[in-house]
């Protein structure tokens, strides 16, 4: 197993933007501000955090879909940062990616058994037509659909169906890691638990690495080797999934805790509950990004300089101050 498959080294993703007829740079819009993990070979790890936290902007920066700013992104220790055209090729085969919406990205005029060929001929180019439907229909038993679904469009198929066929899609080139981009969170929710044990099931099997990208904490404890906490474009916490879950150690952490129901739990949990909404990225607040809404904050906290350390084994936080006081 290797010790880090996937690598990202002080990733920054700034989205430009221009004013007046000679298109005079303005400002520029930090979806991403220096954001650094790994993953372990046949691990999870789970990027979580509000809406506009940046989670999304890295998994497409990973497989090239917008360009890095500054940083790097190392696969099996080669440097694929903004890797040219001909080289995209290659790394996706290595990595793939499943997108939040199941329906709009399959082609509605292609039936599911021509998409998925599609995906088996990049891996094995030089196989018949009658092998490439033939390891198309073992696809699609593999992810719990049935051989005569072949000749379907994907309009014929429930949200959840479409999910796995984007699943099928993805394995069909034997990748090494996959990017799950808000991939259950369309999903019902008795739907969600069935394709996040298929997940679970196809990593056991092929050994797969993932990069889990959502805001459903329940989903994410369930599936999770490690788990890093996005704020305004930046890690606020990283650890492994007990670390996160029974020890969090950041305000912002433990008020993300403190919506998660508990079922089980005969203790009352004391809902936290954020004061206003998330700072513009043009424009972050000075010091700590996040002390404009802690419930903690001091008054220094606006004047501090942003450290990222190491509290206990593989656990960090970015709060100097409140470590695990609840």
């Amino acid at each position: 197993m290797k010790e880090k498959l996937l690598e990202v080294k002080d990733l920054k993703v700034y989205y430009p933007k221009y004013k007046g007829i000679f298109k005079k740079l303005a400002y520029h819009i930090k979806a991403v501000n220096g954001v650094s993990f790994s993953i372990k070979e046949g691990s999870t790890l789970s990027l979580v955090g509000e809406s506009g936290c940046g989670k999304t902007t890295i998994g497409k920066a990973i497989i090239s879909l917008v360009p890095v700013t500054h940083g790097s992104i190392v696969y099996d220790g080669d440097d694929i940062t903004n890797i040219p055209e001909e080289g995209r090729k290659k790394i996706a085969q290595n990595i793939q990616i499943i997108f939040q919406d199941p329906y709009g990205s399959l082609n509605p005029k292609m039936k599911i058994g021509y998409i998925l060929d599609e995906a088996v001929r990049v891996k094995y180019p030089g196989l018949s037509r009658a092998r490439t439907a033939e390891k198309t229909v073992k696809l699609l038993e593999k992810i719990g659909l049935y051989s005569n679904d072949y000749d379907k469009y994907p309009h014929e198929f429930s949200g959840g169906q479409r999910q796995r066929i984007g699943i099928a899609r993805a394995i069909a080139v034997e990748p090494k890691c996959i990017i799950c981009d808000e991939s259950v969170s369309a999903l019902d929710v008795s739907i969600q638990a069935d394709i996040i044990n298929l997940l679970v099931d196809l990593q056991r099997e092929e050994k797969l690495t993932y990069l889990f990208i959502a805001h459903d904490l329940s989903v994410v404890k369930y599936i999770s080797t490690d788990v890093a906490v996005m704020y305004l474009g930046r890690i606020v916490e990283y650890g492994s999934s007990d670390q996160i879950f029974k020890t969090p150690l950041h305000p912002y952490t433990i008020s993300l805790m403190s919506a998660v129901p508990e079922v089980e739990s005969k203790k009352k949990k004391r809902r936290i509950i954020l004061a206003g909404d998330v700072p513009s990225p043009v424009k972050t607040p000075s010091g700590c990004p996040f002390h404009p809404r802690c419930y903690m904050k001091r008054e220094e906290c606006e004047r501090i300089e942003l450290k990222f350390e190491e509290i206990g084994k593989g656990h960090y936080t970015a709060c100097p101050f409140n470590r695990g006081v609840k």
